[in-house]
């Protein structure tokens, strides 16, 4: 205890005050405050002296014991931050305990409030008796007050929220009455909900408790620009269901894409349809000129005319009619003119094909078309009769009679999954008539310029379902000398059909199949085809997952080379099956002048702040094994540090490599992930997973030569950037940076061992690692 305390409650410090203190400079700010109390405040000593209220004033009563200083929240700020820096959580306590006995009221406005109140917060989630004692403070002040700090809910549910704590609901129903969040609060607590499934349940529960409007803008859009495209449907329902409307079609615009390439065709109606009736505008700018060929019939304005309100084309029933046209007895002629005089305006597809039966060539159809037109009967614009008047167009006989004979029923043209599989089979079968019928009706809408580009693309699905390699890449040195691009379709297609299943949470069956993918999906981008950077997270955690840290760091370092490039960027937009000239040159325009700090840069969309943690803790698990392995190579590796601390550094080495490089890695959240592996791997509570306790048996080193290490290869910002801390390196800062991690005095510290780097291979097992929160919610 230090000296001259009393021994009062629970949460004393108990500090050894055998070192002596280095009597160095403390910079302060100079601005706010009386200059008095800074004159008092120059050196370590004097900052100690200060800020420890839990002893006896023994060289004259402290500053904030004077009347004119007690409410001095600049000094009580000072004195908190030197006694967090030095003590950690019990320094903390030291301030807080000193605001209790003097009955000080904390400001709750301002940036010095908001300063304190995160300090007391953020120490209060480690130790249930201070979070107890700070709740009751809490309440006392808004009775005694009716004072209170307005982050209060939105600091202490995100960190329920960050932990995936079981007492969320306890804390949302003790502040949700008297300390209620705002909207932007509840904006930035489901940014916070949105780094785990159980999060969203739980923000999903405190969205209904607090069903602000104005939500849908950052919860759909923040859900598909990660990928999390099915919550961002199940949110779409929810928060339309609650009348909370995107404000423009304009926001929910990535997740109507997703539907348009992967979805299902009636469920993008239906979204569509329910954003049009809630009153949700689609209107886009109109151009400045109209096509110079566009012709305006009659037949499209009666149907404008009859869109516009409600009002369906007038048609007979399509089998009646069918029919009709069937009766060897009834002239074609005839059958037509009854429908003219019953006032028809549209026949539909089964009566088209039995039109066509009957007559005996192309042109003749492409004659009853016309006859059809001219009497004011309209074919329809189903599949099906759009490639009738084509093939009759074309005069391609083969084609129509193909067509009309086959056993499909008409509305099966609709159904592009069925159209490919039997694209599939008829190539199997070596069907060329039928292969290359469903060729064009799977490419009839598309611009005469795109089909042949459709059709390698179809190609390439089909050897790609038969994982037939030698034939995909000979489909694809084709491609790129025909100048042919591949469709973000086909690269998802490609995937799915190389990668095998994978449980979330736990490694893939088999990698055997990575590289070749991997080499796969490298040859669409230099050939100009779309992939969605988002695409490579599964195969970069597939090779994590499994131990092939090598082949990682191999395609990391590619893919931060490749996407730094902007030309190569501008095809992974991704949004589009194919895109004009002039739309790629307003995409490279745009993603030129993309830092790459931006949110839709694709290096941030791959490196995302999970995968910064998952690649720290790959580098920790390498150690479960307790062996040596073989084939570690990696250059540049400071010869001081040992094989064990070597591997588990690896990750980090990593971050810091692509960092220079110029990626975007956060500092914090590396930081944060390093103190997770230490806490694992040194706290004092037994994990659960059986590989963490591996690697805990297996380790030969101390927190220290673990912390010295770190801050080697990343700099002293990774686990503490205030410049007044003590200098990287000395006993006194891996002190306070052990005590903050696992918060227990520190053994003796041993030197570094002076061996040569380690060497790794492959470990083969793939139970996922645990990320436990930094701070126990109790």
């Amino acid at each position: 205890m230090l000296p001259g305390g009393d021994g009062r409650g629970s949460l004393r410090i108990e500090t050894d005050q055998s070192q002596t203190l280095p009597n160095r400079k403390v910079p302060v700010k100079n601005e706010g405050s009386p200059l008095r109390w800074k004159d008092r405040l120059q050196t370590f000593e004097e900052f100690n002296y200060e800020s420890n209220l839990d002893m006896i004033a023994s060289r004259g009563s402290h500053l904030v014991d004077q009347a004119e200083l007690r409410n001095d929240f600049e000094l009580w700020l000072q004195l908190l931050q030197f006694r967090r820096r030095t003590y950690g959580a019990s320094g903390v306590v030291t301030i807080f305990n000193g605001i209790l006995e003097r009955d000080i009221n904390l400001p709750t406005t301002g940036p010095v409030a908001d300063e304190l109140w995160d300090a007391f917060l953020s120490f209060a989630f480690q130790r249930r008796d201070l979070r107890n004692k700070f709740y009751k403070y809490v309440l006392q002040l808004h009775e005694r007050t009716g004072r209170a700090w307005p982050n209060l809910y939105l600091k202490v549910l995100g960190h329920e929220l960050e932990t995936v704590s079981p007492h969320w609901f306890q804390w949302h129903q003790r502040l949700r009455k008297d300390f209620p969040p705002s909207l932007e609060h509840l904006q930035v607590l489901f940014g916070k909900a949105m780094s785990s499934k159980q999060g969203l349940v739980v923000f999903k529960n405190l969205h209904m408790d607090f069903p602000f409007r104005k939500m849908y803008s950052t919860i759909v859009p923040s859900l598909c620009e990660e990928g999390m495209y099915k919550a961002a449907l199940k949110w779409h329902h929810h928060l339309m269901r609650l009348n909370d409307l995107p404000s423009s079609s304009v926001i929910a615009q990535p997740l109507l894409h997703h539907l348009a390439i992967y979805g299902d065709e009636g469920e993008l109606a239906e979204i569509t349809k329910g954003m049009a009736d809630a009153g949700v505008s689609f209107a886009r700018p109109v151009g400045k000129n109209l096509k110079a060929n566009a012709i305006i019939s009659r037949e499209i304005m009666n149907r404008i005319h009859g869109e516009i309100n409600n009002i369906a084309p007038k048609t007979m029933s399509d089998s009646f009619c069918a029919r009709c046209f069937a009766t060897r007895v009834f002239p074609v002629d005839m059958v037509i003119s009854v429908l003219k005089a019953l006032g028809a305006e549209e026949i539909g597809p089964l009566s088209l094909r039995e039109i066509a039966m009957r007559e005996n060539s192309a042109i003749t159809v492409s004659q009853r078309i016309i006859q059809l037109r001219e009497a004011g009967i309209s074919i329809g614009v189903s599949r099906f009769s759009m490639m009738v008047r084509r093939f009759a167009k074309d005069e391609d006989e083969e084609l129509l009679r193909s067509l009309v004979a086959s056993d499909q029923h008409p509305d099966e043209l609709e159904n592009w999954k069925l159209q490919e599989s039997l694209l599939l089979s008829y190539r199997r079968a070596n069907d060329t008539l039928q292969y290359w019928r469903t060729i064009a009706v799977l490419t009839s809408n598309l611009p005469d310029k795109l089909v042949p580009q459709e059709i390698w693309n179809l190609q390439l699905r089909g050897y790609a379902s038969d994982r037939d390699v030698e034939a995909l890449l000979q489909t694809m040195e084709g491609m790129r000398e025909a100048q042919a691009r591949v469709s973000a379709r086909t690269s998802g297609y490609i995937r799915a059909c190389f990668l095998s299943s994978r449980s979330p949470g736990k490694g893939a069956y088999r990698t055997d199949d990575l590289p070749m993918l991997v080499n796969i999906w490298q040859t669409i981008l230099r050939d100009g085809g779309a992939l969605p950077p988002i695409a490579w997270r599964e195969v970069l955690r597939r090779y994590g997952m499994a131990g092939r840290l090598d082949e990682l760091e191999k395609l990391v370092f590619w893919l931060a080379s490749w996407y730094s490039d902007p030309k190569a960027r501008a095809w992974q937009i991704g949004m589009t099956h194919y895109q004009s000239p002039g739309q790629q040159d307003v995409a490279v325009q745009i993603l030129e002048s993309l830092p790459l700090t931006h949110a839709k840069h694709p290096l941030r969309q791959i490196f995302t702040t999970q995968a910064q943690e998952a690649i720290i803790a790959w580098g920790f698990r390498q150690c479960s094994s307790g062996e040596t392995p073989d084939g570690y190579n990696k250059p540049a590796m400071p010869m001081h540090l040992g094989p064990t601390i070597a591997k588990l550094t690896w990750g980090l080495r990593l971050l810091a490599q692509l960092k220079q490089s110029g990626v975007h890695i956060n500092t914090a959240t590396v930081g944060a992930a390093c103190r997770t592996r230490l806490l694992i791997l040194f706290g004092r509570d037994r994990s659960n997973r059986v590989v963490n306790r591996q690697i805990r048996a297996n380790n030969p080193v101390t927190i220290e030569q673990m912390i010295l290490a770190m801050e080697e290869i990343w700099g002293p910002t990774l686990f503490d950037s205030n410049k007044t801390s003590p200098p990287p390196g000395t006993l006194l800062r891996l002190q306070m940076i052990k005590k903050s991690i696992i918060g227990v005095p520190p053994p003796q510290l041993l030197p570094l061992p002076k061996v040569a780097p380690a060497v790794e291979t492959d470990w083969s097992s793939s139970e996922d690692l645990e990320s436990p929160p930094l701070f126990s919610a109790g």
